[in-house]
């Protein structure tokens, strides 16, 4: 019975380290680094029309910056919002595994438990022990649930369109003569490689135009984080992201893709690392405190307008070597199928394989155990193959640890990111009620020079605790946008999904 006694004791640890750590809202592991790849892209297409939007990273001054676009026809140039990409990348963030069920010391203890009961001549005490393993897996069961939670310029070279698009200038040109292409392309302020004539010559000959565009020289200087996203709205039999310009003279290059249609969409080179239908409308109520999971929200206005109606969303990511960017990249359409990307903190990639090969190590010990007891076998062999089995399971663990992508992240409570998020924003509301200037005229520049001077005093009054959140204009989950008005401007504050939550009119009524 001394071995019952020790049974209990280790039922009662258990119980008190489960009902311990048993929390109502688990917390939730937030990736502190996040990789931003060379090119980043929308493209939607739906009856032979594309929309390919394109976000630009680059260094150094905005108006020395200078960019070409090869297009399978002439496309509507359209500046896009900012805010549309961090919130695509928001809303398919991939899933952080940092604290699975401890599946391991289950089965440790069903291990134990099953070794005690071969070794028991007792039926009694076998019985017991059974009933004791029972009851302590009913413990471990609901913590484990509870841890889930035109015209022309010369005979070679035609400008068909000039459009003004934000802060660029955008010039859609075409030819017959390579040559005269990149001729147009150097007098005009762009770099071109003494290399890109054969790939422009292919072009040419497919009948595709060159959109090239540089920011405009009239606007004021112009920073990095101050760039937009370009539209391009053009006709096309396929869906297909261009990338043939690009390899040219380039080494790697990481890209990302967001595509709308009406399947999950592969191509030759990525992965999927996000695939789910699309839902919700810009009309629809948006107080969303938490990314939905199911599906794709489309409540911000320009993502909606973007998807044209799209019911699939899937991101793609690939590292593509120049011999893969010798042809564009044309989608395909597979069966929709959901898919969401994880990635795995240093103690949830221990935790998870530690899941996989301790109960295979306990299966195989309990075996050896009761080869010994009931099947004769040597004793000095089953040690040897438990050894040998605790080895390789060490070393599996090792190298599943390595293999699996991880992350460093930080531990927040699930409600914290929003609680944040509405701090700052209330901070940016009082810091206009406390001292906006309602006298003077209220301009989208006189409200964004306030909030840039007062809002830092204001924040330490919201919050007891440093906030990680910073907020900023932009229209992206938990920050707040300006939009002028007839006789003022509206103050309009967005959710998780990047959805207007709140709009207020300035100046506000007294």
């Amino acid at each position: 019975m001394k071995r019952l006694l020790i049974l209990l004791i280790l039922a009662g640890v258990f119980w008190g380290r489960l009902d311990a750590d048993g929390k109502v809202f688990p917390p939730a592991a937030i990736p502190t680094e996040v990789r931003i790849p060379d090119q980043r892209a929308l493209l939607s297409w739906s009856n032979g029309v594309e929309r390919l939007i394109i976000e630009t990273r680059f260094t150094g001054a905005g108006n020395q910056f200078a960019w070409v676009v090869p297009l399978p026809a002439p496309p509507v140039v359209e500046p896009a919002s900012r805010g549309l990409f961090p919130t695509l990348l928001h809303l398919t963030a991939p899933e952080v595994v940092h604290a699975p069920p401890r599946v391991w010391l289950w089965a440790l203890l069903i291990g134990l438990c099953l070794i005690l009961a071969i070794r028991m001549r007792s039926i009694v005490e076998a019985l017991c022990t059974f009933a004791i393993l029972t009851i302590v897996a009913g413990m471990l069961l609901p913590a484990a649930s509870m841890t889930k939670a035109g015209g022309t310029s010369g005979a070679e070279v035609e400008i068909l369109d000039r459009q003004l698009a934000g802060v660029f200038e955008s010039t859609t040109i075409s030819g017959k003569d390579p040559s005269a292409l990149r001729e147009w392309l150097v007098r005009e302020g762009y770099r071109v490689p003494p290399d890109i004539e054969p790939v422009i010559a292919d072009y040419v000959q497919e009948g595709w135009v060159f959109v090239a565009s540089k920011v405009r020289r009239d606007t004021s200087e112009a920073v990095a984080a101050a760039m937009h996203p370009l539209s391009f709205t053009f006709p096309s039999p396929e869906p297909v992201y261009p990338l043939r310009l690009t390899g040219v003279g380039n080494g790697n290059l990481e890209v990302e893709l967001f595509v709308f249609g009406p399947g999950t969409a592969i191509c030759p080179g990525f992965r999927v690392e996000d695939s789910r239908p699309t839902g919700d409308e810009p009309k629809s109520p948006s107080r969303d405190y938490f990314v939905p999971i199911g599906h794709l929200s489309l409540r911000h206005e320009a993502l909606f307008a973007a998807a044209a109606g799209a019911p699939w969303a899937t991101r793609l990511r690939g590292v593509l070597s120049p011999a893969r960017m010798t042809a564009d990249a044309v989608i395909r359409w597979a069966p929709a199928r959901q898919r969401r990307a994880v990635l795995y903190s240093h103690e949830g990639a221990w935790r998870f394989m530690a899941n996989i090969t301790v109960p295979a190590l306990a299966l195989v010990v309990i075996v050896q155990v009761w080869g010994v007891r009931w099947r004769g076998w040597k004793p000095r062999m089953a040690w040897r193959r438990g050894v040998m089995a605790g080895i390789a399971a060490a070393a599996v663990t090792a190298l599943g640890v390595a293999a699996l992508p991880k992350v460093p992240v930080r531990v927040e409570t699930r409600y914290r990111p929003w609680i944040d998020a509405l701090s700052l924003q209330y901070a940016v509301r009082w810091a206009l009620r406390a001292g906006l200037d309602t006298h003077a005229p209220v301009t989208v520049d006189a409200v964004r020079d306030f909030i840039r001077r007062e809002l830092p005093a204001m924040l330490p009054r919201v919050s007891s605790r440093p906030l990680s959140l910073r907020i900023r204009e932009e229209d992206a989950p938990y920050m707040y946008s300006l939009r002028p008005r007839t006789n003022g401007v509206d103050l309009i504050f967005h959710d998780a999904t990047g959805g207007e939550r709140e709009r207020i009119a300035l100046p506000e009524a007294p």
